[in-house]
């Protein structure tokens, strides 16, 4: 079930991290390289009898991306996050304005 989660948590990431860019998206969204290495989803591996695993999105120090850009894309992670908890469709359009990278 994690192993589910951290594949979708990266699908997403990808697609904020190419809105960010300005990026065109196509029929499919295919993420293109420099968004697949420069954003990863890093897992620490949760304390045995815990639910909490605790990630973080890009890796500034791999010189991929920007402190800046990779906490812009983070914050816009957790407002997209906050936004589908409290079905929030006003806050999820704000995170992420362009229609074609929302879900219809």
């Amino acid at each position: 079930m994690l192993a589910k989660t951290l594949l979708a948590t990266q699908r997403v990431v990808h697609l904020l991290a190419m809105a960010a860019r300005c990026q065109r998206i196509g029929q499919r969204a295919r993420v293109t390289q420099d968004v697949e290495r420069a954003f990863p989803v890093l897992c620490v591996i949760p304390q045995a009898g815990l639910y909490v695993a605790p990630i973080s999105i890009g890796e500034p120090l791999a010189g991929l991306v920007s402190d800046h850009e990779a906490g812009r894309v983070s914050s816009n992670f957790d407002t997209v996050l906050a936004a589908a908890e409290a079905g929030d469709v006003v806050a999820s359009r704000q995170a992420v304005p362009d229609a074609r990278w929302r879900e219809p």
